[in-house]
C-alpha cells in the first residue's frame, strides 16, 4: 500500500474528533432545571448525544423526540450551550498525534457533522482549528444531513478530492451509512465515541472498528 493511501480524511465531530460531552450535558441539565425537570444523569445523556439537542432533551424528560415540550426547550438549550461551547471540550486522547501527523505529511483533513453551523463554526474557532481544517460541513450546510451522502460529497467536491480516495470516520451508524453511500475508500466506526445504547458498532458495516483514536495510526499509514 502506498505511504499515504488517502487524499483526505474526514471526521465526524462529536464523539469522533472531539469529546464535547462535558459542555453538552451541563447545557442540557441547565435547560431541564429552567423548566423545573429533574437533572438527568451524565451516563444517560451521553448515549443520546448523537441524536442532537432534541434527542438529549427528550431523554432528559423521558419522552419521545417529537414531544412538543422539547420544542419549547430548544432555544433555551441553545443559549446555555453557546455560553459554554468550548469550556471543557477536548480532542479525544491520541487524536492530537493523528492530526499533527496528517498535517506533517500534507494530508488534508476536515469535519463533516450533523451539528448546526451556529454551534460548529464558533466551536472550531474557539478551539483554534479553523485554519487547520481543509473543510467544514455542518448539519445545515447542505439540504440533507447524514445519513445522506450529500454532506460528504459536498465536502469532497469543495476540497477537490475524489471520495474514492478519502476516509470518513464517525461514531454512529448514520456516519457509516453516509460514508458507504458516498463511496469513501474507507469508513471507520469509532467505538470510543457516543455509541447509542444497545447498538454494536461491529454491526454497522464499517471497514474498520476502533476503540481508541490512536488506532487511526495503523489505518492511515501501516
Amino acid at each position: 500500500m502506498a505511504q499515504n493511501p488517502f487524499q483526505a480524511v474526514w471526521f465526524d465531530l462529536d464523539g469522533t474528533l472531539f469529546d464535547t460531552a462535558e459542555d453538552l450535558i451541563p447545557a442540557v441539565n441547565a435547560t431541564l432545571a429552567d423548566f423545573d425537570y429533574p437533572l438527568a444523569g451524565a451516563n444517560v445523556l451521553r448515549r443520546w448525544i448523537n441524536f442532537g439537542a432534541r434527542g438529549m432533551l427528550s431523554a432528559g424528560i423521558q419522552s419521545e423526540r417529537d414531544d412538543p415540550r422539547v420544542d419549547a426547550m430548544l432555544e433555551c438549550f441553545s443559549e446555555h450551550y453557546l455560553n459554554q461551547l468550548s469550556q471543557h471540550t477536548r480532542l479525544f486522547p491520541g487524536m492530537d498525534r493523528i492530526l499533527n501527523k496528517l498535517d506533517s505529511k500534507g494530508i488534508p483533513w476536515g469535519i463533516v457533522t450533523n451539528k448546526a453551523e451556529r454551534f460548529t463554526i464558533p466551536l472550531i474557532e474557539q478551539l483554534g482549528y479553523s485554519k487547520r481544517i481543509t473543510g467544514l460541513v455542518c448539519g445545515d450546510t447542505t439540504d440533507e444531513s447524514k445519513p445522506s451522502a450529500k454532506p460528504l460529497l459536498y465536502a469532497c467536491a469543495v476540497a477537490g478530492h475524489d471520495p474514492e480516495h478519502c476516509l470518513y470516520a464517525g461514531d454512529n451508524s448514520t456516519d457509516i451509512i453516509a460514508g458507504k453511500a458516498a463511496s469513501m475508500r474507507a469508513v471507520v466506526a469509532c467505538a470510543y465515541g457516543y455509541v447509542p445504547e444497545g447498538e454494536n458498532p461491529t454491526h454497522w458495516g464499517a471497514d474498520y472498528v476502533i476503540d481508541q483514536a490512536a488506532a487511526f495510526e495503523s489505518i492511515l499509514w501501516d
